[in-house]
């Protein structure tokens, strides 16, 4: 912009002295095209000139701005109907690091994982909440600060992924593995080293402090939420009250906002998104049913089989024993028998 503004004023100045050696009369028109470019109010009563510069021409808020100028970049920007519904002048007021991040981001929403309402919520990139739901989280309270000591780390954080835990066992601190599936839900969003937002197989636990550290929702929301996430995109984990207490006794220097409006908000849509993962649980429960029920008769049939070639093994070896063995006719007429009674216990087998 300055490089701009330095190269018409140069031109302007040499123009400026083209006219006045050659006593041109278009010297005042040559001025008035300068204050139109550079879009100056010639008209204001004011005493001081006005150098308005436009949305498209700022588009990048300064690191060192204050809350004020903070809030006076939102309201010139194109889009401060927008920013005006949501919560980020709230963020500006309260914590101005957090929403210069959040101004400057280019992914459209981020999360905001509230410890003291139990809340996990969802906004677009204007600060307009999209939803929000309940949670559980570390069951001790502040800021996670050391191996093993269930707490959920508090601060600005971006995603580091997201991934299909279906089949995810869960490892404890000291390197132990449950064999049960399903504790990570189906699916998870990376929030820091070894702590996520994610489902469960312990619905009851929704709403509750109670977990080693991570964040839990409910399967079906994890699954909805999934649908927004970007490696990236800004997550933003706030303390509560009581967070903040044990945080000022330990010396934790972590901000912690005031989010107005949390009660539970589910989006217009998830009522449908559950329907449908409704009638997915169904097909896949009737696949699982048919395919036991396949494999259930398989394993009659290799039964039977063997059975079968078992009595016709035994009918072999017995026939041949006749044949080639010498003994009494008494002895042989129970041979006899015995090979009789064979080809109807294959009667019977099949």
């Amino acid at each position: 912009m300055k490089s701009f503004i330095k190269t018409i004023m140069v031109t302007f100045f040499l123009n400026l002295m083209y006219c006045c050696i050659n006593n041109s009369n278009n010297t005042a028109q040559i001025c008035n095209d300068l204050f139109d470019t550079l879009n100056i109010d010639t008209t204001s009563n004011d005493t001081d000139t006005t150098l308005k510069v436009s949305a498209n021409q700022t588009d990048t808020l300064p690191n060192n701005c204050s809350a004020q100028e903070a809030i006076i970049f939102l309201q010139n920007s194109d889009n401060w109907d927008k920013y005006s519904e949501g919560i980020i002048p709230d963020i500006i007021n309260q914590h101005l690091p957090y929403a210069r991040k959040l101004i400057k981001s280019t992914f459209d929403h981020f999360i905001i994982v509230d410890k003291g309402a139990m809340m996990v919520i969802l906004y677009d990139k204007y600060g307009r909440r999209k939803l929000n739901f309940k949670m559980a989280c570390g069951k001790n309270y502040g800021h996670k600060s050391k191996k093993a000591d269930s707490r959920t780390p508090e601060g600005y954080f971006t995603c580091g992924g997201k991934y299909d835990s279906t089949d995810w066992l869960y490892t404890d601190d000291w390197g132990y593995t449950s064999p049960i599936k399903g504790q990570f839900g189906p699916r998870f969003i990376r929030v820091a080293p070894q702590i996520g937002i994610h489902g469960t197989n312990a619905r009851w636990s929704i709403g509750r402090r109670c977990s080693h550290g991570c964040i839990r929702i409910q399967n079906e929301q994890i699954l909805y939420l999934f649908n927004f996430a970007e490696k990236g995109m800004p997550i933003i984990v706030n303390p509560g009250p009581k967070d903040d207490a044990v945080n000022k006794h330990e010396g934790h220097n972590i901000p912690m906002l005031i989010i107005p409006d949390v009660e539970v908000k589910y989006p217009s849509d998830f009522e449908k998104f559950k329907e449908k993962l409704a009638k997915e649980k169904a097909i896949e429960d009737s696949l699982n049913s048919a395919n036991k029920k396949l494999s259930d008769t398989i394993k009659i049939i290799e039964h039977d089989t063997t059975l079968i070639k078992s009595a016709a093994d035994s009918t072999i070896a017995n026939s041949i024993s006749d044949s080639t063995t010498n003994i009494d006719v008494n002895k042989t007429v129970v041979k006899q028998n015995d090979t009789i009674i064979y080809p109807e216990k294959i009667d019977s087998i099949l």
